[in-house]
């Protein structure tokens, strides 16, 4: 806005707008219609030029959500996150009501939103002042959910639920702003469709026609990383970065006192892992690679009870497994250790992790460990999984991190494995993506 926009519009006797944004909690949504209304001052606010750096990308911080492996109990399962398993702008208001609190909430890693109540303040001027009169709020949400197959997006932005308090023109406009890009790698091509894109309405406008939506498209690779494997690189993994916002030109001219809310930014990754390897990774090509699955078992479940039991007791029970080593620790256990990392590519690692854990077996139970006294068959079960960078073939002697095992009886390891691979795969976790397991009672 020009230094003397409101000088000017107070001496022509007009009104300026200034939006702002309140959390969306219970506590705002009672108090944020009738919440006092600053002075007018000189709210300004940058476009979506503001960039994030790489590392906030490519190593976001991390957000759980929950799995329960008897989604996964037959083969013939839909995905955790399905086409009809997106996030709604409702869904997402109901969560953050509900007591969640940060920028971005991920359902799952193929549906985020973020939401918040946004308020236009309106403010007469004339004989050389301005002052508030009025104030126009509304609950937003916005939502990303990736389509299934493909590199590509639907975005949806809705405005609605509004309350009015106090004089403010219906012709007042605000709009709201995404953006697709990437973090600035060097030598990436990657891009997406539309670079930016948004709507602008009038309060009336978006009264009549609150939600709007585009499918968003991307292509591109980023350059390998010489220190990845082989295989990594050739997955092509790529990062990008959503961005988005609501501003109001506020007047008193059609382009002064620009003003906005706090930009958002979502990152997420996209790959062809699902094209080289179908059976390693399913679902969409992209992710939110910030969401970290919490993947859980039941004790009480008959289908997979020995293995639940000795993951049980890996976390709260160590001395019941072997080596048993009390006073060291096993990882994947939600709120108190590090993460598992999936390990898909390095067979060599894999075949120590269960040589290491069948050896153990065989040290504490005898070569006749598989051999049950009903005549059936036990496997030599263990925690952290061969599967994960974690296993037993990756403790040496000094490390606090251990690992645990227990003959369990086949058909149990061997159902518990079969659920642990479609969740893997089915929620997209690539070489090296973290995620927890825990069994409770």
């Amino acid at each position: 806005m020009a230094p003397n926009a409101v000088a000017s519009a107070a001496s022509l006797g007009q009104g300026v707008s200034v939006v702002r944004s309140f959390p969306m909690t219970k506590e705002s949504a009672t108090s944020v219609a009738n919440a006092p209304v600053p002075e007018l001052g000189s709210e300004t606010g940058g476009h979506l030029s503001a960039r994030t750096s790489v590392a906030d990308v490519v190593n976001p911080p991390q957000q759980v959500y929950r799995v329960d492996s008897s989604k996964y109990a037959t083969a013939a399962v839909s995905p955790f996150a399905t086409p009809g398993d997106p996030i709604s702008p409702q869904e997402c208001v109901d969560r953050y009501l509900g007591g969640f609190s940060g920028p971005v909430l991920y359902k799952n890693r193929f549906a985020a939103c973020h939401s918040e109540f946004l308020v236009v303040d309106y403010y007469s001027c004339s004989g050389g002042g301005c002052k508030p009169v009025g104030r126009a709020a509304a609950k937003w949400a916005a939502t990303w959910n990736m389509s299934w197959n493909a590199r590509e997006f639907t975005v949806t932005g809705r405005l609605w639920d509004w309350t009015i308090v106090g004089n403010v023109p219906l012709t007042v406009n605000l709009g709201v702003e995404f953006a697709c890009g990437t973090p600035g790698v060097p030598g990436t091509t990657a891009k997406c469709n539309y670079p930016e894109y948004g709507w602008s309405k009038s309060i009336q406008g978006w009264r009549t026609s609150d939600t709007v939506t585009t499918l968003v498209k991307t292509s591109g690779e980023d350059p390998a990383n010489p220190h990845d494997p082989t295989e990594v690189n050739g997955e092509k993994r790529t990062f990008y970065a959503l961005q988005t916002y609501a501003y109001t030109y506020g007047g008193p001219g059609p382009y002064e006192r620009y003003s906005q809310t706090t930009i958002v930014t979502t990152p997420f990754r996209c790959d062809i892992a699902r094209s080289q390897v179908p059976q390693y990774a399913k679902s969409s090509d992209c992710v939110f690679h910030a969401a970290t699955g919490w993947f859980t078992l039941n004790v009480n479940d008959p289908a997979i009870h020995e293995s639940a039991q000795l993951i049980y007791d890996a976390h709260n029970n160590i001395g019941a497994t072997y080596p048993g080593n009390t006073g060291k620790y096993i990882p994947g256990k939600i709120g108190v250790t590090e993460p598992l990392s999936r390990l898909y590519y390095d067979k060599r690692l894999r075949d120590l992790n269960n040589t290491t854990a069948y050896n153990a077996c065989v040290a504490h139970w005898g070569p006749n460990f598989k051999d049950r006294p009903d005549g059936g068959k036990n496997d030599c079960d263990e925690f952290p999984f061969a599967t994960t960078y974690e296993g037993a073939g990756t403790v040496t002697d000094g490390m606090l991190r251990t690992y645990a095992v227990r003959p369990v009886l086949n058909t149990q390891n061997q159902a518990a494995g079969s659920r642990l691979s479609l969740f893997l795969s089915e929620d997209h976790l690539l070489d090296g993506d973290n995620f927890y397991v825990t069994a409770n009672l």
